[in-house]
C-alpha cells in the first residue's frame, strides 16, 4: 500500500543501513535517513515531512558533496518541505477555528471537543457514538473547505468528539463555513454523480459491480457501499472493506 511504502521508505532497511554510505540518500532502501528530527518512531500523519525534512538534511550535507544534489534540486527540497508545512499550518488553523466556533465561550465543551486532541485513548478503540453524523460531517468538511491528507486525518477525532457530544451535522456545516469562507474546492458534476451513484447501491453485489465504488462491512451500524476514496476515510477497526 502506498502508507507501507511511505513507511518503508521513512524507516530504510536497518539491515542495509549499517553498510550505507553518502551514495544511498535518504529515501532509497539501502539507507536509513539521518537528520533533524525524530530518530524513533514517527505518527503516520508527520511522514511526509520527516521524509522531506531528512531528505533535506542529508543533501544540504552530503548530497551536494557527491553528485546526487545541486543547486536547484536543494531549492526544489524546499519549496516542497515549505509546501508541506504551510498546507499542515493551514489545517491546523482550520481545524481551530472549527472547535472555537462550536464551542463559543464554553471552555469546558471546548476542551472536550479539542484539548483531548492527540491522547491515545481519545483516537482509539473509542466507539463512534453518532456515526451518520460523523460521515455527514467528514464529506461536508471536504465540500467546504478542503481534501482531507495524511496530516489532517488527524482531525477526524474533533467532528468525532463533537457529533458524540450531540453538535449535529448542520451545525458543523456551519463551523466549516465559518472557518473556510471562500474556500471550498472545486467538486465536478462526476464526483457528485460517484458519491450519489455508489450510495444508491444497496447490495453487496450490485456494489462492487462498479468499479468505483467498494462495500464496507461494519457490526456497529449498517454494511453500505461507499466511493473508493470513502472507504479511505473510513476507521479500519470498525469497517472492513473489500478490495
Amino acid at each position: 500500500s502506498l502508507l507501507s511504502h511511505r513507511a518503508a521508505e521513512f524507516m530504510g532497511s536497518r539491515k542495509q543501513s549499517e553498510g550505507a554510505s553518502a551514495s544511498n540518500p535518504p529515501g532509497s532502501m539501502g539507507a536509513e535517513a539521518e537528520g533533524p528530527g525524530a530518530k524513533g518512531p514517527v505518527s503516520s500523519r508527520d511522514v511526509n515531512v520527516e521524509i522531506l525534512r531528512r531528505r533535506l538534511h542529508w543533501a544540504e550535507t552530503e548530497g551536494l558533496g557527491d553528485g546526487h544534489y545541486n543547486a536547484s534540486h536543494l531549492e526544489e527540497l524546499r519549496a516542497e518541505l515549505k509546501k508541506e508545512l504551510a498546507a499542515n499550518a493551514k489545517a491546523d488553523s482550520i481545524f481551530k477555528e472549527v472547535a472555537s466556533v462550536l464551542a463559543k465561550d464554553k471552555k469546558d465543551l471546548h476542551h472536550k471537543i479539542w484539548e483531548v486532541q492527540g491522547s491515545a485513548d481519545q483516537c482509539h478503540g473509542k466507539k463512534v457514538e453518532d456515526f451518520e453524523c460523523l460521515e455527514e460531517s467528514t464529506s461536508s468538511f471536504e465540500e467546504i473547505c478542503q481534501d482531507f491528507t495524511d496530516y489532517s486525518l488527524r482531525y477526524i477525532g474533533v467532528i468525532q468528539r463533537a457529533c458524540d457530544l450531540g453538535i449535529s451535522s448542520s451545525k458543523l456545516r456551519d463551523a466549516f463555513k465559518a472557518a473556510c469562507p471562500g474556500e471550498a474546492p472545486e467538486t465536478s458534476l462526476e464526483m457528485q454523480q460517484e458519491v450519489g451513484g455508489c450510495s444508491r447501491l444497496t447490495t453487496e453485489d450490485t456494489c462492487m459491480a462498479n468499479a468505483k465504488c467498494t462495500w464496507c462491512k461494519c457490526s456497529a451500524v449498517p454494511s453500505k457501499c461507499y466511493t473508493r476514496k470513502q472507504a479511505k476515510r473510513l476507521p479500519p477497526a470498525i469497517f472492513t472493506c473489500d478490495a
